[in-house]
């Protein structure tokens, strides 16, 4: 007979489900956690392949100057700080250089978006 373990979530007096180190009610939360988190990575590992782009210098200057031109977060309009790709190029270099797919945010509007996009608000 497998040895009954109490649920590793912080709180939880339950019985672990065998072989798990949670109980009914927490494995699937732990298991959508563990998701979120796999699916996050993936995102990080898939943007490093072209974050050179947002490194180089010919881009440092293009920004700046699409910052002086459009000073307004296009959203809230707060002062700009970031220019945003409205679809992501998701490393398609004609895409990243391609003005009509810019817009001036704020570093919070563009935050949310980016976090809507990578899927982690429900």
């Amino acid at each position: 007979m497998p040895k009954l373990v109490q649920c590793k979530h912080g709180g939880c007096y339950n019985t672990a489900v065998p072989g798990h180190l949670f109980c009914s009610k927490h494995i699937t939360e732990e298991r959508d956690y563990i998701d979120r988190k796999n699916q996050y990575a993936r995102q990080r590992r898939e943007s490093a392949a072209y974050h050179y782009l947002y490194s180089s210098s010919k881009w440092r200057q293009a920004s700046a100057y699409w910052l002086k031109l459009h000073p307004v977060c296009e959203v809230c309009g707060r002062p700009a700080q970031v220019v945003d790709h409205i679809i992501p190029h998701k490393g398609n270099v004609r895409m990243f250089w391609d003005k009509s797919n810019w817009q001036s945010l704020c570093k919070h509007c563009h935050d949310v978006k980016t976090c809507k996009e990578r899927k982690l608000y429900k």
